[in-house]
C-alpha cells in the first residue's frame, strides 16, 4: 500500500533538464563545415560560397545560435559597448536622457551599460571601474555635474573617447574636483528663462526663492540671469533667496522655514530636477497651494511634471535630441569617422498651471 497521502504523487517530479546554448560547434556540425567557416559566412566575408553562407545562417536560425560578443571583441579589439555615467537617476531628466541614449545606440548596433553614480564619488569611481573591466569602447558622461575620479582620468590617458571630449590632462587637474562637461547649457537655459522670469514679474511677483544643488553646475548662472531680468525691467525691490542644497530632503524643511517667514517668498523655483519632488511636498506640507499662495517653477521637464496637479510650469531642454547628439559625436571618435557637429538646441519656457497672480495683488509680492 502507498504511503503517499492524499493528492500526493506517488515521486517526486523531475527537475526540469538545464537549457543547452548552442555553440558554434553545434553550427559547424549540423552545416557540416568547419568552425573558422561559421565564423567567416555569418560575418558575411565573400570568400564563403553564397550557398554554404545561407545554409550556416539557416543553421544558426534554426538553433537559435548568437555569435559570442567576447569572442568578436577579443579578434576585433572593439566590443560595440558604451558605458554612459549617470550623475543620479533620482532625476526623472537623468531617465530621459538614458532611455534616448540606448535608442540611439540600439540604432547604431551599441550596447549601453550604465552607471548610476548617485552624487557619490566612491560608488561613481566603483561603476567606472567596472565598465573599463568590460572594455567599453566609450563614455557618455551625463548631464549635470560629475567628480572627476582615479578611474575617469585612467580611461581618459588609456585613451577610451569620453563625450564630452574632455581631455586627461584636464582630468588630472581637476582630480577631486566637481565639474560640467556641458558648460554651454547656461547660455542654451537664459533666453527661456528670461521670458519665464518677465512672465513673474508681469504676475506682482517680488519675493523669489531658487533652490540649488550645493553640487548643482548651473546654481550662479541661473541665480544671477534672475537678478539682471529684474534689474532690467526696473524691479527695485526684488528680494531673492538662494538656497542650498546637499540633500535631497532638506528640501521639505527649508520650504517649511521659509514659510513662516513675515514676509514669504511668492515664488518657488527649482533649480535642479531631483529636488522638485521635496520642494513640492515641503510646499503641500506647510499648507501652501499652487498657484494661488505661490508660483513654481522647475529647470528641466519629464511626464510628471505634466501629470502634477496643477501641472508645473519648466523651463524645458531637449534632452532627446542632446543624447542622440552626443551618441553621434562619441560613435565617430570610436570608429575613427566624422565628428558630427550638429546645431544644440536652445531651452524653451512652457507655462502650465503653476504661475498665478501674486497673492491678495502686487502690493503683497
Amino acid at each position: 500500500m502507498s504511503s503517499e497521502g492524499p493528492g500526493l504523487p506517488a515521486t517526486a517530479p523531475r527537475e526540469a533538464a538545464p537549457v543547452k546554448i548552442p555553440t558554434i560547434h553545434d553550427v559547424a556540425r549540423m552545416a557540416g563545415v568547419t568552425t573558422s567557416t561559421v565564423s567567416r559566412a555569418l560575418r558575411g566575408e565573400p570568400r564563403v560560397n553564397a550557398a554554404t553562407r545561407e545554409r550556416v545562417r539557416q543553421v544558426a536560425d534554426e538553433l537559435l545560435y548568437r555569435p559570442s560578443r567576447s569572442a568578436q571583441s577579443l579578434r576585433s579589439r572593439n566590443t560595440r559597448t558604451i558605458g554612459l555615467l549617470a550623475t543620479n537617476l533620482d532625476n526623472p531628466i537623468a531617465i530621459d536622457h538614458l532611455r534616448a541614449t540606448v535608442r540611439a545606440a540600439f540604432e547604431v548596433g551599441y550596447t549601453v551599460f550604465v552607471a548610476d553614480g548617485q552624487d557619490s564619488p566612491e560608488i561613481q569611481d566603483a561603476e567606472l571601474a567596472r565598465m573599463l573591466d568590460y572594455r567599453v569602447d566609450g563614455l557618455v558622461l551625463g548631464r549635470g555635474t560629475f567628480c572627476v575620479t582615479p578611474n575617469l582620468v585612467r580611461a581618459a590617458a588609456a585613451g577610451v573617447p569620453l563625450e564630452p571630449d574632455i581631455s586627461a590632462e584636464r582630468l588630472r587637474r581637476d582630480l577631486g574636483r566637481f565639474i560640467t562637461g556641458y558648460p554651454e547649457r547656461t547660455e542654451l537655459d537664459a533666453a527661456a528663462a528670461i521670458i519665464a522670469y518677465r512672465r513673474l514679474v508681469e504676475l506682482g511677483h517680488r519675493r523669489y526663492a531658487m533652490f540649488v544643488h550645493t553640487l548643482g553646475a548651473f546654481a550662479e548662472s541661473r541665480r544671477s540671469t534672475l537678478e539682471e531680468t529684474l534689474a532690467r525691467l526696473g524691479v527695485d525691490d526684488a528680494d531673492i533667496v538662494t538656497v542650498d542644497i546637499e540633500r535631497l530632503e532638506e528640501c521639505v524643511g527649508e520650504v517649511q522655514a521659509l514659510a513662516v517667514r513675515p514676509l514669504p517668498p511668492t515664488v518657488f523655483i527649482s533649480g535642479k530636477g531631483s529636488l522638485t519632488p521635496f520642494l513640492l511636498e515641503g510646499l503641500q506640507l506647510a499648507g501652501l497651494r499652487i498657484p494661488q499662495d505661490v508660483s513654481f517653477l522647475s529647470f528641466g521637464d519629464s511626464a510628471w511634471h505634466r501629470a502634477y496637479s496643477p501641472p508645473i510650469s519648466v523651463i524645458r531642454h531637449d534632452y532627446v535630441a542632446a543624447a542622440r547628439r552626443s551618441l553621434e559625436r562619441l560613435i565617430g571618435r570610436i570608429e575613427g569617422g566624422p565628428v558630427k557637429d550638429s546645431p544644440r538646441r536652445s531651452s524653451e519656457f512652457i507655462p502650465r498651471g503653476s504661475f498665478g497672480p501674486v497673492p491678495n495683488g502686487p502690493s503683497a509680492g
